[in-house]
């Protein structure tokens, strides 16, 4: 036992003596373990904020790993009609919470007709549940994705991109501070 406090005691003796006599070197030597960890923690830094990125990039295009996707029913050949004939989004988020599901959300793909200031167009539409904006990672330049709170509100919720906000002539809509939209709905007890 007692050869380690000698030991300990020798090595810090004889390191301040090689400090003593060699200063530069020993400073210049600690300098460059410095700059080595830093370049090598930046590195490391660097690397796992671009495979993030480039795991963002992928979700945002395909959803998150272990996604599922799934189709009504449908009979194959004949008119192509629904083999189920019930309400299938009641029934597959029963399925959903039987499951403990936490992100899901209906995607429908249609086309309507927008009133624009130059006249009717068609337009693509994407109806999606409010999960889909965690699924899919979508991001919104301006306002915001949809929030519990709008199933409370008078009109539905939309969310569009900026083509459609030029076409609508990017015009100043919703509730001002004097509209009668801008009270909050009466509390319902």
């Amino acid at each position: 036992m007692s050869g380690i406090p000698t030991f300990l005691v020798g090595s810090t003796l004889e390191a301040w003596a090689e400090f003593r006599s060699h200063k530069a070197r020993v400073i210049m030597s600690l300098i460059g373990v410095a700059l080595a960890v830093l370049a090598l923690t930046g590195v490391i830094a660097v690397g796992q904020v671009a495979q993030q990125a480039v795991t963002e990039s992928l979700e945002r295009g395909g959803g998150r790993p272990a996604m599922l996707t799934v189709n009504p029913p449908y009979q194959n050949g004949g008119d192509g009609s629904a083999v189920y004939t019930g309400d299938f989004g009641a029934l597959f988020a029963g399925e959903m919470a039987r499951y403990g599901v936490r992100y899901w959300s209906p995607v429908i793909y249609g086309s309507s007709a927008a009133a624009l200031p130059d006249g009717t167009r068609s337009v693509q539409v994407l109806a999606v549940s409010r999960a889909y904006g965690a699924m899919y990672r979508s991001r919104v330049v301006e306002g915001g994705w949809f929030r519990a709170t709008d199933a409370r509100r008078l009109a539905p919720a939309i969310i569009i991109d900026s083509a459609f906000w030029k076409a609508l002539g990017s015009l100043r809509c919703g509730p001002t501070p004097r509209s009668p939209w801008s009270r909050p709905p009466p509390s319902r007890r």
